[in-house]
């Protein structure tokens, strides 16, 4: 009994110390008083005021007193756990929290401060509130003098840029116009065209009667007959007894006065087929001089629209460097008032170079796209032209077998190699005529005789006419004509083997740029949201700055984002006109011709 009585007064004296020192853990500690220089001045005797003893003491310990007011000053602002004093005046309604303030509200009342800060940002506030909750913790605050925020531009502000002076503006329809007018591959290929059909009028010539004249003078000997510089197609009759009085040995004046006429009446179809191959071969040089039209067409939409881009993307870079300096500016502001580190008005300085060397990068390459779309033009003009137009573009409805069908159609490739089949045919047909008789009607008529002689009896002349029909017949030529019809048929062979190549590479082209085109769309879709992002973050991101919640990295990073989806926006926008406008080359539908071809991309 005496044992437990004992246990249970040893376990209450435990319990009575543990409790002692729970509530010894929970009393606050004083902070011990800072000790100030010259630690005997506390033992140094008092005065009746408490002021201490001696005019020297007193002056000394007077100078001790200012100037630990400030040291006073920065420990209230420790204990209150707030920021440092900002521009002088923005802590003076901030409010004082005790020590032991519970850290989970701490962190709470830390990130409403952020997204007060935040919303304040948006709304375009350069200063934060003065409340201690909204004010930043550690970095600074707008101060005077520094840059006021602009707010991020969006696509449409950059797709319009100034006309150089002298320039002359020009739409994408007025370009393709001239440069159909003036550029040299399609007066290249429309003289060809012309040559072709000088060689079709020249096959048919056959087909109409040939006239010949033929006028000779001479002087030679008659023994034993007239004589005559050449014989005369049609004419029978050229030679002839030597008049009486007239030497053996003597020469006389001669002349011959002949017409004739000769006409095809049937060659079991050479002719024919010379007539249709040069047919043919003035159809396949149109297509080839549609080929080069859509081509040059093609080549001054693109340069148009590059123009358009690379003026764009030269506003970007403007835009570009103007930020740069203004997050400079901020920087430097904050280094001088030393609540930023200098490292981060490198940086921006860093940044702002950096943009400067992009934009003349920038500008020469918009001046190497306008010497580019010059040459589109088929040369240098009398003042240069500026393009003018958006990147805006509405993307029709495309079905793939519609579009698969109007390449095999329209394709001017296809279709010269149908005409250069058809050609090679024509020659096969005209080769193998060679094997048949040739017919043809004659008619002539002649004076010959002597004149200027001495003698009236030797000055004469005598006239004679004469009509008939012409047949010749090969009988043996060495197999040539056999060996050109196999010529001709290999090369058919050869050409629809080269038309089936040319038929999977147009489907190929075809199938390749429709998705190419829906991809275009996606991106431009997906640029856009990305632009809008990146224009919110960087707004965002430059008020959190300002309000000292973010720092250089931040927004340097922010800034680049934003330039970058505004060139990539600008890049979807151009990639999907061009797409479009390799899907109409691709259907051989951009020629200057069709007005449905060309309504989709000019404006």
């Amino acid at each position: 009994m005496r044992t437990r009585i004992f246990s249970m007064w040893i376990l209450l004296g435990i319990s009575s110390l543990a409790l002692a020192a729970a509530k010894a853990d929970e009393t606050p500690r004083e902070e011990p008083a800072p000790k100030r220089e010259g630690g005997d001045a506390e033992e140094r005797p008092h005065g009746a005021d408490g002021a201490p003893s001696g005019d020297k003491s007193e002056v000394k310990e007077d100078g001790r007193q200012e100037a630990d007011a400030p040291q006073g000053d920065d420990r209230e602002t420790k204990a209150r756990g707030d920021e440092a004093p900002v521009g002088g005046d923005l802590r003076q309604n901030a409010e004082i929290r005790p020590a032991d303030e519970d850290a989970e509200e701490r962190r709470d009342e830390d990130a409403e401060t952020k997204g007060d800060a935040t919303e304040a940002s948006e709304t375009g506030d350069d200063e934060p509130e003065a409340d201690a909750e909204k004010a930043p913790s550690s970095e600074s605050a707008p101060t005077a003098g520094e840059p006021s925020a602009a707010p991020a531009r969006s696509l449409d502000e950059f797709v319009e840029g100034e006309i150089p002076e002298g320039a002359r503006p020009i739409s994408l329809s007025e370009a393709i116009e001239l440069a159909l007018r003036r550029h040299p591959r399609l007066g290249a290929a429309e003289s060809e065209v012309r040559a072709a059909e000088a060689r079709l009028k020249q096959s048919r010539a056959v087909y109409y009667p040939k006239v010949d004249i033929w006028l000779e003078a001479l002087r030679a000997s008659m023994n034993p007959s007239q004589a005559v510089y050449h014989s005369v197609p049609g004419l029978p009759r050229l030679g002839g007894s030597a008049p009486a009085n007239v030497e053996p040995t003597g020469s006389y004046n001669q002349f011959l006065a002949a017409a004739t006429v000769h006409q095809l009446l049937y060659d079991f179809g050479r002719t024919q087929g010379d007539v249709g191959a040069q047919k043919a071969l003035v159809e396949a040089a149109r297509m080839n001089r549609e080929l080069i039209s859509q081509s040059v067409i093609f080549e001054v939409t693109r340069a148009f629209y590059e123009v358009l881009r690379k003026r764009a993307e030269l506003l970007v870079a403007q835009e570009g460097v103007r930020r740069s300096l203004r997050i400079y500016e901020l920087a430097r502001s904050g280094v001088d008032a030393g609540l930023r580190p200098p490292s981060e008005s490198a940086r921006a300085e860093a940044d702002a170079a950096r943009a400067e060397l992009e934009e003349i990068q920038a500008r020469a390459e918009l001046d190497i796209a306008r010497v580019q779309f010059a040459n589109t033009l088929g040369g240098a003009p009398d003042a240069p032209y500026e393009p003018v137009g958006g990147l805006e573009f509405s993307l029709p409805a495309i079905d793939d077998e519609e579009a698969i069908h109007a390449a095999l159609t329209h394709r001017p490739e296809l279709r010269a190699f149908g005409f250069r089949e058809t050609e090679l045919k024509e020659r096969v047909r005209s080769a193998r005529g060679a094997h048949f008789p040739r017919l043809e009607a004659i008619f002539g008529m002649s004076s010959r005789g002597m004149f200027g002689n001495s003698g009236e009896s030797l000055n004469h002349a005598a006239n004679n006419w004469n009509v008939g029909v012409v047949m010749h017949v090969p009988v043996f030529q060495g197999m040539r004509v056999s060996a050109k019809v196999d010529e001709l048929e290999a090369e058919i062979i050869a050409l629809e083997a080269n038309r089936e190549v040319i038929h999977q590479a147009v489907l190929l082209e075809v199938k390749r740029i429709l998705a190419r085109v829906r991809s275009t769309e996606e991106a431009v879709r997906a640029a856009q949201k990305g632009l809008r992002a990146a224009r919110v973050a960087l707004d965002t991101t430059e008020g959190r700055y300002r309000s000292g919640l973010a720092n250089i990295v931040e927004m340097t990073d922010a800034q680049s984002a934003y330039i970058r989806a505004v060139s990539d926006a600008l890049s979807a926008s151009y990639e999907q006109i061009l797409a479009f406008a390799r899907l109409r080359l691709a259907m051989g539908q951009l020629g200057a011709n069709r007005a449905a071809a060309e309504a989709p991309i000019v404006e």
